[in-house]
């Protein structure tokens, strides 16, 4: 997944589907907060998203890397 860089970037939306790469799990994004290591730094995302199996938990953005096991579903906002 290619993001936007820098401080202006928007997070992904809530009703974004996601799916864990490891384990096939579906999931939907619900919710989402960011933290900033510095006033002029890039905010770091963190999402709660709601999987399948009803539970809810927490991911960093981290997770939507190249290699990381979270990818976007397409055809999903």
């Amino acid at each position: 997944m290619m993001r936007e860089k820098g401080k202006d970037r928007k997070p992904l939306p809530a009703g974004q589907e996601v799916l864990d790469r490891s384990t096939s799990m579906e999931g939907v994004i619900i919710d989402q907060a960011s933290q900033y290591t510095h006033p002029q730094a890039a905010p770091i995302f963190v999402y709660m998203v709601r999987w399948q199996d009803g539970q809810v938990g927490s991911v960093s953005e981290t997770a939507f890397r190249p290699g990381g096991d979270l990818t976007l579903k397409k055809g999903s906002d």
